[in-house]
């Protein structure tokens, strides 16, 4: 598996950072975060200056509650390079697990306007304002987001989602289909694999059982 090749390779090239980043991001995606926060405390070791191994472990220390450890890293990340939008994002991260939720907002639109990508931390802005301000304005605020980019699949995974929170099943099918349409210019394996498993529910929900298990195994 993908785990035990990052393994592989830091054991081969152990002064590769990116071998150490991907291992570290893997095993939090999976939950592993003692050997997470361990590998990334060795990414951060190689090169203590860069942004992206910062905010992972600062990621990681979200996850595990450990808020004051994210703060910390956070404030040394800022010392490093003020204003960095993946700092805004992850900070913004903090807030809103702090239920700081119009605080969170706001630094994911500066965030968005200091990178190339917004997409993402516009998606992550539609969540809070779902909880914010209810589900119907999320779906008002991803609709005017995907005219603006309408091939983007993660816009319209977010989209479905919101649809289907709100009793829309059939327009959330519609969306997700559409999501598919898109997957592969926009999504990461682990959103495809979400994807697909949405899909596969919503069918579910829907009662076209083939279809279902179809996107369920896939």
């Amino acid at each position: 598996n993908a785990i035990f090749s990052f393994e592989k390779a830091t054991e081969l090239q152990p002064q590769e950072t990116i071998y150490w980043y991907a291992l570290s991001k893997a095993q939090l995606d999976i939950g592993d975060l003692n050997q997470a926060a361990n590998n990334a405390d060795e990414l951060i070791s190689l090169n203590p200056n860069l942004v992206e191994s910062l905010m992972l472990r600062c990621e990681i220390a979200i996850a595990a509650n450990n808020i004051q450890v994210a703060e910390n890293i956070i404030s040394e990340a800022n010392r490093i390079n003020p204003n960095h939008p993946l700092i805004l994002e992850t900070q913004a991260q903090i807030f809103a697990q702090q239920n700081r939720t119009e605080e969170a907002i706001d630094l994911l639109d500066q965030a968005s306007e200091l990178t190339m990508n917004p997409v993402s931390m516009q998606v992550q802005k539609s969540n809070l304002i779902c909880k914010s301000r209810g589900v119907q304005e999320q779906i008002d605020f991803l609709q005017r987001l995907g005219e603006k980019y309408p091939t983007n699949a993660e816009i319209l995974t977010a989209l479905s989602t919101a649809l289907l929170q709100s009793g829309k099943l059939e327009d959330a099918i519609f969306a997700s289909l559409e999501a598919i349409k898109f997957e592969e210019n926009t999504l990461s394996v682990k959103q495809k694999i979400q994807l697909h498993f949405q899909l596969g529910t919503l069918f579910e929900k829907d009662k076209q059982y083939d279809l279902a298990v179809e996107h369920l195994t896939s």
